[in-house]
């Protein structure tokens, strides 16, 4: 596999990552309806694996930006 698919693999874990939790979360039942804040907690959980792939999407690309095509 080519280093730029790598390391956008890398790049898209941390939302894969953060929807997964919120996956499982659901599927013990863990939380539940009448859990409280519940819609901010996932907004918050999302927005960090979001904010964090980013992150690093911007990482790897300014680290691109120096080498060889």
């Amino acid at each position: 596999m080519p280093k730029k698919h790598i390391s956008t693999l890398v790049a898209f874990s941390p939302w894969v990552l953060s929807m997964y939790i919120l996956f499982r979360l659901d599927a013990d039942a863990i939380w539940t309806a009448e859990t409280a804040n519940r819609d901010v907690l996932t907004i918050a959980i999302l927005f960090a694996g979001m904010a964090l792939t980013f992150v690093l999407l911007s990482f790897f690309a300014n680290r691109r930006k120096g080498e060889p095509r």
